[in-house]
């Protein structure tokens, strides 16, 4: 569940990614920032999490992942034009293995991870 949270920590990363949070279980990540996608096109985010995460491109969610599983990949398509594009990801570990990532494919993009200098705040 995607309930409200006080956060205890704040802070930059390079890409989203469950290990900065430097917790073992029952905790809760948001990232917000911008994506650089480099030419107009469709593109499709995958975004694989252990446990539950939402992956909202550009003010629309395109993915939620909800639930306690173990690593799951889903992936959408959305529109976008050359440029910075808000995203946002919400991500929640109960218990056990844990894991977070972003890929994407598009236009001259073979799938891949979204590199950390596609990102910024």
């Amino acid at each position: 569940d995607f309930g409200t949270m006080t956060a205890v920590r704040t802070g930059t990363s390079p890409r989203p990614d469950a290990s900065p949070a430097g917790l073992g279980a029952r905790f809760a990540m948001r990232f917000r920032g911008y994506v650089r996608v480099p030419r107009a096109g469709v593109y499709i985010f995958y975004i694989s999490s252990d446990d539950g995460s939402k992956l909202t491109v550009a003010g629309r969610e395109i993915v939620s992942i909800d639930g306690i599983h173990g690593l799951t990949e889903e992936g959408a398509e959305i529109a976008l034009e050359a440029g910075w594009h808000p995203v946002e990801i919400v991500y929640f570990q109960s218990t056990g293995d844990l894991g977070l990532d972003l890929a994407w494919s598009g236009p001259g993009i073979k799938k891949a991870p979204v590199p950390a200098s596609a990102f910024g705040h």
